[in-house]
């Protein structure tokens, strides 16, 4: 954790000396993957250069961008307290999603490394509480830097939510490009139900209600109690209830609310 605290620092001071083994191949070179602010880097590289080169000429584009945004996977959200120390200027976005939701989303993803998802549940909440734990020490830390976001929030208004979002972190908001960018991308489902696609298109918050099995939901409900009551997730009984999407399947307290 410290050497990739260590390697943000660097990517905030637009330093990429250190990055030429981290930037992999088949990701920062592809547009959808990367994004537009690497364009020259994709074009530096198909003009043979070095990938050093290319990079070192990305540091001069990043030390002209008005922000740098990372987003991280897996870090430990109470890690971040020195850099942020660091860095005044430096906020927070926290995301979560309901776990029902992403342990039917791994269940659902073809080649997805689980046998054991009642463990692969366990693990998940335990990291996902200690996010929380220290998102709330950060804000206690450093007030008006850190922000908890809740998928399933973000996606009940989509425009409203991003304008306090784009406020919050200092930019401009553009409906047309938000709009542009609130699509779902799915993983491959490997269920044979032609359906299933176009439903986590039109649903992607919600889809999992109609499609976890009854024994599953159980299964990760015994092993998220501390995520369940922090974020006031409903507990559904039975499997009526559960599919009853009228039925509001988390009340999430105000303060984890956009």
């Amino acid at each position: 954790m410290g050497l990739m605290i260590s390697v943000l620092d660097d990517i905030y001071r637009c330093d990429f000396s250190r990055l030429e083994d981290l930037v992999v191949q088949g990701v920062h070179d592809l547009a959808d993957l990367a994004g537009p602010s690497w364009a020259e880097y994709r074009i530096c590289l198909k003009a043979r250069k070095p990938k050093m080169t290319c990079l070192k000429e990305q540091e001069e584009l990043c030390k002209k961008s008005d922000h740098i945004v990372s987003k991280v996977l897996r870090v430990t959200t109470g890690a971040l307290e020195k850099l942020m120390e660091s860095r005044p200027k430096l906020k927070v976005l926290q995301l979560f999603r309901n776990p029902f939701a992403i342990i039917n989303s791994r269940t659902e993803s073809k080649g997805y490394p689980v046998k054991d998802f009642a463990a692969n549940a366990k693990n998940l909440c335990q990291k996902m509480f200690w996010d929380y734990q220290g998102s709330l020490e950060l804000q206690k830390r450093f007030p008006n830097r850190v922000k908890m976001i809740f998928y399933e929030d973000l996606k009940s208004d989509v425009a409203s939510k991003m304008k306090k979002l784009t406020s919050f972190v200092g930019m401009e908001y553009d409906e047309q490009e938000i709009s542009s960018l609130n699509k779902v991308k799915t993983n491959a489902g490997k269920v044979s139900n032609p359906k299933v696609k176009q439903t986590r298109i039109s649903d992607n918050a919600h889809w999992w209600r109609t499609h976890i099995s009854m024994t599953r939901y159980k299964q990760v409900t015994e092993k998220c109690q501390d995520v369940i009551k922090a974020f006031n997730l409903t507990q559904f009984e039975d499997n009526q209830r559960l599919t009853n999407l009228a039925i509001p399947e988390m009340v999430l307290p105000q303060h984890l609310r956009i």
